[in-house]
Order: structure tokens, then sequence, then C-alpha cells
């Protein structure tokens, strides 16, 4: 559709006197709209990395064996990477890491960071209410009358008045909490069997960069390695020709080694599962073929080798 296009099916339609302000606010448009979808045409677009061994120390609390016997606690520290490759930061609205053992070997009693609360308010807030009153009594007396004196009459009008006031004034401070919104959301899934971790932007923070979790996992007493699933999507909201849109901007999956801290054997074993990975996502931008259960025997082999070293019975 052309300038000259829209002019003349505008004047022939209505009338040139009618349609020449039309006209011109519709030519108007028409040639700022190219240049209003180009600028918000590319959506955000989120890239994640992570580490695949991951190295977990003991630390178990003191007493946890009298109650759990056979079982131990281990920690796993792992950095996960964010970076937006395409559009603007501003456009990511919340990232989210989910952490599990599909295979439900391993069960998480504590994890980093928790839901933490932010205000973009220092200090409390303070209202103040003043509310003011008066009060007023007043008497008035008056009077007349007529006087004779040498043929003259004089009117007198004695009055008398009595007034009261009061004036009142009472105020009133109220402090207040500052609204807060959630920075940090995390909880755990599948009975305890997973974690999930949701991060939002604030004036004090950015999703770009590196992003640590910890978890702490509840394992056999002969536990030395075995493997959990990772998921990150990244979540954004853009415009293109007016038009808001919210969406998936970003996601990947990575199958995690785990071994014990100072397990040279079970060391090497995640260290293959982290190849095996790599080499079977090489080309494939399907995140679905990192899964062990759907990849290829490349990756199940080595999953089922560190699986073997998790101490448990299934």
């Amino acid at each position: 559709m052309t300038v000259e296009f829209l002019q003349e099916y505008l004047v022939s339609s209505c009338g040139p006197s009618v349609c020449r302000r039309g006209a011109a606010t519709a030519t108007l448009l028409l040639l700022c709209w190219p240049q209003a979808g180009a600028a918000g045409s590319e959506p955000v677009q989120v890239q994640f990395d992570c580490h695949p061994v991951i190295a977990c120390r003991d630390v178990t609390p003191a007493g946890f064996a009298d109650l759990q016997p056979g079982e131990k606690v281990v920690e796993a520290r792992l950095r996960v990477s964010t970076r937006v490759i395409a559009g603007s930061a501003e456009d990511l609205r919340e990232i989210t890491f989910e952490l599990g053992s599909p295979e439900r070997r391993v069960r998480i009693v504590d994890f980093q960071p928790q839901t933490r609360l932010e205000s973009e308010l220092l200090g409390p807030i303070q209202i103040t209410r003043t509310d003011e009153s008066r009060r007023s009594l007043g008497l008035g007396l008056s009077g007349s009358m007529g006087v004779p004196a040498k043929g003259l009459t004089a009117d007198l009008e004695p009055t008398a008045q009595l007034g009261v006031s009061r004036h009142e004034a009472v105020t009133r401070t109220v402090k207040k909490r500052p609204p807060q919104r959630p920075i940090v959301i995390s909880g755990s899934t599948h009975q305890g069997h997973g974690v999930f971790f949701t991060l939002r932007p604030s004036s004090q923070s950015s999703l770009e960069g590196v992003h640590e979790l910890r978890c702490q996992l509840r394992v056999p007493i002969a536990w030395r390695g075995d493997w959990l699933l990772l998921a990150c999507r990244a979540e954004g909201r853009w415009t293109r020709y007016f038009v808001q849109t919210d969406g998936v901007c970003g996601q990947a999956r990575y199958v995690l080694g785990l071994h014990a801290e100072g397990d040279q054997p079970a060391l090497e074993a995640a260290e293959r599962l982290g190849r095996a990975q790599w080499l079977e996502q090489e080309g494939e931008p399907d995140p679905d073929r990192s899964l062990p259960d759907w990849g290829s025997p490349s990756l199940r082999d080595p999953a089922r080798a560190l699986a073997a070293l998790s101490g448990s019975s299934s």
C-alpha cells in the first residue's frame, strides 16, 4: 500500500473537503509505521551456561545419624550464567531454575537463596494527620426605652454579651512498612526431590551475570555420586507494532554430574557424563536431547555409571 493510493481512496470515498485532514493523518501514520515496527522488532533473547560437573562436600550435622541412620547430607553448589544476546535486558522479566532428581534417589532438605522481598524505600512510610475543632458560646441582651426631658425623647439601648471560644488541634502520626515485592521466589517440588528458583530484576540487581545456587541433599551413607537435571527458562516482554507480547525468550537443560569431594573415580565418572552431554548437544538445538532417558546410549551409559555410585538400592 502506497501513500498515493491511500490518499486517492480516502478522497474518492468521502470527498476532498471532508477527508483532507484524515488523509494527512493517515499519511503520517503510514510513514511512521515501518519505523515504529522496526524499533521494537527484536525481542529479547537469553543464553544460559552451566558447568556440568559439581563437587559435593559432606555437611552432615551433628546428631543427624541418630535421627536418620544410614544417611548423610552433602551440599552441591552450582553457578549458572545468564547472558542477553539479543534485544534489551530491560525486557527481561524473570528467570527460573528447576533442579531435581527425576529418578528420586536424592531428596533436597535445604536450599539457597530463599524467598526474599525488597522495597525501593529505605525506611518506613510516615503519615501525619491533623484534626482541628472549634467551639464557641455567645450571649447577648439588648433593649430600648424613651425618657422625656423637657419635651425631648431619648432612646437608650443597653447591650450585654458573653462569649467563650475554644480551639483544639490533634496531630496523629502513623508509620507504615513500605510495600515490598518478591525478588527471589524459591520452594520445593516433586515431594522434596526437586527445587525451583525464580529471580526477578530490581533497581539494585540484574538478571544478567552469574547466579549461585546451593542445595543440601540427603543421600545414603555410601553415596559417592549421582546426576541431577537442571532446567533453565527466561521470560521476557517486548513490543512489536504497538502490541506488547510476553513469552519465553530462552531455555536450556543440563545433566549435572555430582561427585563426592575428593573421590577421584566418582569425579572421572562425572566428567565422562559431562563430555557425553556436550557431544550429544553439539549441533542439536533441541533441549530434550540432554535427557539421559531420551538421548543416545553415549549419554545413557555414563549417566547409569554415575548413578551406580549413588549407594541406592533402586
